[in-house]
């Protein structure tokens, strides 16, 4: 797809920190794959939305390099104001979670994982990158099924 036909094209700060995402997946053998979503994806996004993405990492990545491999793709996408790299509670120790915040107020919520945990392209996102084709199908992710009616119960009585 050409730069400007992405649907975050009329958003110059966020078309940046993208662009910059994709030239470190395109430009580094260890990153397979990098895709969009939410507000950005579905043409939906503003000026106060942050940029959700995730990045997928081939297999010679050892989850103890993963900190410092985050650190260096949330820093190519500009200049942070502040970073937050940390593994999300019941997540496996091979995915990072990155909240990072830029000058010019755009903020990014990173996930990286290992390629293969992508089987297709969720709902919604963008492929911006995919060397090897696994983002080429849809695919539904099972949080996108309705909650079982002991979930529902207790995301009430939580207030979710």
């Amino acid at each position: 797809m050409e730069a400007d036909a992405w649907p975050w094209s009329n958003l110059p700060a966020h078309s940046l920190v993208i662009s910059r995402l994709e030239a470190v997946a395109e430009g580094s053998g260890e990153w397979r794959w990098l895709e969009v979503c939410c507000s950005l994806a579905a043409g939906r996004g503003d000026v106060l939305s942050d940029v959700d993405a995730a990045l997928g990492y081939g297999d010679g990545v050892a989850s103890d390099q993963l900190g410092h491999l985050a650190r260096l793709v949330v820093a190519a996408a500009g200049t942070p104001l502040d970073v937050l790299v940390h593994v999300v509670a019941g997540w496996s120790p091979d995915a990072r979670r990155c909240a990072a915040i830029y000058e010019g107020g755009v903020q990014l919520d990173l996930v990286v994982m290992p390629a293969s945990r992508r089987s297709g392209l969720p709902t919604g996102a963008v492929a911006v990158v995919d060397k090897d084709g696994r983002l080429a199908e849809p695919w539904r992710p099972p949080v996108e099924e309705p909650p079982s009616p002991a979930e529902a119960r207790e995301w009430l009585l939580l207030a979710w």
